[in-house]
């Protein structure tokens, strides 16, 4: 039988991680431009309430014993790759129908010693002042060996309806950074330069690591060839000021050596 929700990504997606897991499809974010809402994949993972995947049975209990069989099954090659588990690319999976689900999906990966990598928008269950959403977090703490919490950033809140604010998202990292819970940031899409440089400086504090990439497809009028390189240089010269790792994505690579390689036919 072929794996239900753990994976191996391919093209853009393996620049995330090796082995990934989809336990929902959609997600109700509403962001412009999500590429769940483009394609062959808007009436699955485009939807707009995440739903349990189909394939994963009939109720939460019966995903968690499909995910805890396929973890078994590929733990040592998911230990070989040497980034652990990505969840999610087909939703999010700290919204309030997901958290707990993934959560337990978590708890088992750190049984079995698998590191995991959670991608989120979702600031909710960090809220102070209600026991059940600081479960979330206790639980978080005590597998801080083992969890990375990456969060996107766009500085454009215009183009993420239903999502918390750039600034809700900030404050999300700053109290993971306190507790000590390893976090990155994922500047992608880059909307534009300046916005995700402001981004970068906002963060810098409270982030070991940043992943960037630009926005698919690359439009022939998005993104200019010498911001691009002025950014990245900036990037680079925080990188070494503040010491953080810097993961850029092989969009901007590509659209930055297409800039050098445009001004060297130049002169």
């Amino acid at each position: 039988m072929s794996n239900r929700c753990i994976y191996q990504p391919k093209g853009a997606a393996k620049e995330y991680g090796a082995w990934a897991c989809n336990l929902y499809n959609g997600c109700s974010h509403h962001c412009d431009y999500c590429y769940c809402k483009r394609g062959v994949w808007v009436n699955t993972m485009g939807v707009d309430k995440p739903e349990l995947k189909a394939m994963l049975g009939k109720d939460e209990n019966e995903a968690y014993l499909i995910f805890a069989r396929e973890l078994k099954q590929h733990r040592d090659k998911i230990l070989a790759a040497g980034d652990g588990l990505f969840f999610s690319f087909s939703t999010d999976p700290m919204l309030r129908e997901e958290i707990d689900l993934t959560m337990r999906c978590v708890q088992e990966c750190v049984i079995q010693d698998i590191p995991v990598q959670i991608l989120t928008k979702a600031t909710w269950w960090t809220r102070c002042g209600n026991e059940y959403e600081d479960d979330y977090l206790r639980r978080l703490v005590a597998w801080n060996n083992y969890v990375t919490i990456g969060v996107t950033l766009t500085g454009h809140d215009e183009l993420e309806a239903d999502a918390p604010t750039n600034k809700e998202r900030i404050d999300l990292l700053s109290r993971l950074h306190t507790l000590h819970i390893p976090t990155f940031v994922s500047l992608e899409p880059v909307v534009d330069f300046e916005s995700s440089l402001k981004m970068v400086l906002d963060t810098l504090h409270y982030t070991a690591e940043y992943r960037i990439g630009l926005m698919s497809p690359i439009k022939k009028d998005r993104y200019n060839h010498a911001q691009c390189e002025r950014f990245c240089n900036k990037v680079t010269e925080l990188s070494r000021e503040y010491g953080f790792t810097v993961k850029w994505k092989k969009s901007i690579r590509d659209f930055y050596e297409e800039g050098l390689s445009l001004m060297k036919l130049m002169k």
